[in-house]
């Protein structure tokens, strides 16, 4: 295929995914929102004057390069009333990187752009899609889409030169945030299947990425204190064995009774014996291997291996951010980007087994007919609908209605803003020499929460009531 046609498919490609992403999210073109941490965390730090670790890094301590600088420019250079289009400008980059990849380069998974074109349509319309579209607080888990694409590829047709390219969408993912790094076992295991060179040092920029995040995260927490609510293996083991299983059980439920019953079917199960769901768990994946061994003929069971502890293992790193009982996550929809990476890994694996099946390919059409359905029939508050308008909260502030925060999405989060703001925050924390971000630290602490140098939507509440 020659240069001209390949980006005339990136065009085509981009269009289709920019359609069905404005069909099923119009507000958000119309209505730029701030996002959960990209306003509470990243850009109210910024504004506060927080250094890089306070900026760059999450308050769970791994790196997002990505939203930290967006938040540091916008709050430096930029308008308020810009700041929500400035910070789903750079989502919205992203995601155009992620298509790009998958228009330009070779895919023996995705080998013509009529199964390009399917794919992309699939990823516009994946559930649990709301909080990660246009949010750059969520994009880590999107820039993990091309690393998905390199684990069911074959590394054995591209020369080594590739991997240049390969290893830069995997070192900019790492540093947009964590989710990439768990996808480091399934690339070792293929690397070690495959013994090709691409393979191999695609699995050690992985590995790279990991520590990383490892170290930062370990530095962090050293200086702040405090860590998970729970042992990591406990985290661990429930992230790579149970939620898949209870996602893709529940989906089963989706299918056939729609929402209601999926979301009974995902409490009942959540509320088994563990040990009963570590035996389920591990049945269903041994019974999967043998359908997909049996559906990919040939050479097929390296591919499969490798499908399976993608979907085993991708869960862990979104959960590495999350507080709470991983079982919180399992209700139909309210899984949210803890569950994005799961769909991601079973689309792509699906267009793997598609790719290989002879003409006609009929079949390649019925994945996106389904997601379509449920993308544009899902209760509306499931898909996120507008929250406060960004532009009318500014223009509330100038006017003087907004001394304890401007509203941002989700409901009860709000960034404070100018010097009224940030005297009203210390009187609450207090005024000394540390950096205010200590002080915040440090009144968290008193205050029965964990040490960190991040408002939360509590302290805004207190804001108001002593204001």
């Amino acid at each position: 295929m020659t240069a001209a046609r390949r980006w005339g498919g990136f065009g085509f490609l981009l269009l289709l995914f920019g359609g069905l992403l404005a069909a099923k999210f119009p507000h958000l073109i119309t209505q730029p929102r701030l996002y959960a941490e990209e306003g509470l965390f990243f850009l109210q730090n910024a504004l506060l004057g927080g250094g890089p670790g306070a900026v760059f890094i999450h308050f769970q301590g791994y790196l997002n390069v990505l939203n930290g600088a967006t938040a540091l420019v916008a709050a430096t250079w930029i308008q308020p009333e810009y700041w929500a289009f400035a910070h789903q400008t750079v989502a919205f980059m992203v995601q155009v990187a992620v298509v790009g990849y998958i228009a330009l380069a070779r895919l023996s998974f995705l080998p013509t752009l009529a199964h390009k074109s399917v794919f992309v349509a699939a990823l516009a319309l994946v559930p649990a899609a709301a909080e990660v579209t246009l949010t750059s607080t969520n994009m880590h888990f999107w820039a993990a889409m091309p690393v998905i694409c390199m684990l069911f590829d074959d590394a054995a047709e591209h020369p080594t030169s590739r991997l240049w390219g390969d290893a830069a969408f995997i070192g900019i993912a790492g540093l947009i945030g964590p989710p990439v790094a768990v996808l480091f076992p399934a690339m070792l295991v293929k690397a070690m299947l495959s013994r090709a060179p691409v393979d191999r040092g695609r699995a050690l920029t992985l590995f790279l990425v990991l520590v990383a995040h490892l170290v930062s995260m370990a530095a962090y927490r050293a200086y702040w204190g405090g860590g998970p609510d729970r042992a990591i293996l406990d985290i661990l083991m429930q992230a790579m064995l149970i939620l898949p299983w209870e996602l893709l059980v529940g989906s089963v439920a989706l299918i056939a009774a729609g929402f209601e019953v999926a979301d009974a079917v995902a409490r009942a199960v959540s509320g088994l014996p563990s040990i009963w769901l570590y035996i389920g768990a591990a049945a269903f994946y041994g019974v999967l291997l043998v359908i997909l061994a049996a559906i990919r003929r040939t050479r097929s069971l390296p591919h499969v291996v490798v499908a399976l502890v993608a979907i085993s293992g991708v869960v862990a790193g979104s959960l590495f951010s999350y507080p709470h009982d991983a079982v919180d996550a399992l209700p139909v929809g309210d899984g949210g980007r803890y569950t994005l990476l799961v769909n991601l890994v079973l689309l792509s694996a699906v267009a793997g087994v598609f790719a290989r099946v002879p003409p006609p390919r009929i079949a390649l059409i019925a994945p996106v007919v389904f997601l379509g359905v449920l993308a544009f029939h899902a209760p509306r508050d499931r898909l996120g609908g507008p929250g406060p308008d960004w532009r009318l909260e500014v223009a509330a502030w100038r006017a003087g209605d907004r001394p304890c925060g401007l509203r941002i999405e989700p409901d009860g989060w709000r960034v404070g803003v100018g010097e009224g703001f940030r005297a009203r925050l210390e009187g609450l924390v207090g005024v000394g020499k540390a950096p205010i971000l200590e002080r915040v630290a440090g009144w968290r602490a008193e205050n029965g929460m964990l040490r960190r140098p991040a408002l939360a939507p509590k302290m805004f509440d207190r804001l108001c009531q002593e204001g």
